[in-house]
């Protein structure tokens, strides 16, 4: 298959992992308000959401070793559609949470398409493609919030939820055209392998490290995902239909770090363009800590230090992700369980504990952005990989 061909549907399959919190965190407000009860609740749903994810790809990510990465996307996707029409029809916040764990679960599945990447490409080629991706992805990122404001101010909050019905049904579809070449093992499915597989990944830290790494980076801006809304209507009094175009901005900065990846840095080592990502989040992290000290922020210089923070975290994902994958020939869907497991339990860390913080001012923003690089460096000089 040709690189833009798997661009495109590896593009189509990913983005309804991200559509799944990006477009629809702007109608949790709505909903919390529509089923009657507070809005932690609709955020707690989202933690719930990034944990069942977790629980799922433990299994599913061997079980692609041993029937293929392509059979289990296609149904996984499929679900994915059954989930969302729950959600659109839901007339009780039980009825809404199962099927917003249904979304979530299967839509995790869509990570395995890094696999499938891998298992067709060389390094070099993997690099570039997963950079184009990401840059796709973000691009639709930056209209999602700003759509999924103004759907909700017109059309209430389930109109938001129709629509990622009717692009699930589109993902299902175009699914059927991932490639059909696979690195498998045609071995029957063992829970006790798949356990010890997942360990064995686990253990080898001076790969697996750049998986914490990413995560916890991931961890953060989702954390922030769920909770602007509140913080930007609190803080600044934003109103909920302008708040889209704040986090937009954010969303863009990313989408051109990853296509300069993409253009001008897939030749180059990703160990390479980590190291720098590493040193950029660093400079950042220095810089932000001069608002610890400063009175009434303004908006403007807080939306500014996330936007170049995530930068820095765009250089760090898609290079930790081509270099994690290229070190597993024959077991990319167990990698896989280990990816989606650490990233999504870090996640729903992220949103707890932004939760639980309670971010309410400017300086926990700052002091989380500044905790998230101390931990992250700490990773990053743990048993350093030499570079090629």
């Amino acid at each position: 298959m040709s690189n833009c061909k798997l661009i495109f549907v590896s593009y189509v399959v990913l983005m309804i992992y991200w559509l799944e919190i990006d477009f629809l965190t702007p109608a949790f407000i709505s909903a919390a308000k529509a089923f009657h009860v507070p809005y932690k609740y609709m955020q707690s749903i989202m933690g719930l959401d990034l944990l069942f994810r977790c629980a799922s790809m433990f299994v599913i990510g061997h079980l692609s070793d041993c029937i293929g990465r392509r059979k289990v996307i296609i149904n996984s996707a499929l679900v994915v559609v059954v989930g969302s029409l729950i959600c659109y029809v839901a007339n009780s916040f039980v009825l809404f949470s199962i099927g917003k764990i249904m979304q979530g679960v299967a839509c995790s599945v869509s990570a395995l398409t890094y696999a499938v990447i891998g298992d067709n490409k060389s390094k070099k080629d993997a690099f570039f493609i997963v950079s184009i991706i990401h840059f796709l992805l973000i691009v639709g990122m930056v209209t999602a919030p700003i759509l999924g404001s103004k759907v909700v101010h017109y059309f209430s909050w389930k109109g938001s939820f129709f629509m990622i019905f009717v692009f699930s049904i589109f993902a299902y579809i175009t699914s059927h055209l991932l490639p059909k070449r696979e690195v498998i093992t045609n071995t029957k499915f063992s829970l006790k392998y798949a356990t010890l597989k997942f360990i064995a990944i686990l253990k080898k830290f001076s790969v697996t490290k750049y998986v914490f790494m990413y995560s916890i980076l991931i961890g953060f801006l989702s954390g922030w995902t769920v909770e602007y809304p509140g913080f930007l209507t609190n803080v600044f009094g934003i109103k909920i239909q302008n708040i889209g175009y704040y986090q937009s901005v954010v969303l863009f900065s990313s989408a051109m770090t990853n296509l300069y990846i993409g253009l001008f840095k897939s030749h180059i080592d990703p160990l390479i363009v980590l190291r720098k990502g590493v040193i950029f989040c660093n400079i950042v992290a220095l810089a932000i800590a001069s608002l610890l000290f400063m009175k009434n922020v303004p908006i403007e210089l807080v939306i500014l230090s996330i936007c170049v923070f995530s930068c820095g975290i765009s250089l760090i994902t898609c290079s930790a992700i081509t270099y994690y994958y290229k070190n597993f020939a024959h077991s990319k869907g167990s990698a896989t369980s280990v990816d989606v497991v650490v990233q999504n339990l870090l996640a729903s860390v992220g949103v707890y504990l932004i939760i639980a913080i309670d971010l309410s001012s400017v300086a926990k923003l700052v002091l989380m952005m500044i905790g998230t690089t101390v931990i992250c460096n700490a990773l990053y000089f743990l048993k350093k990989e030499r570079l090629e």
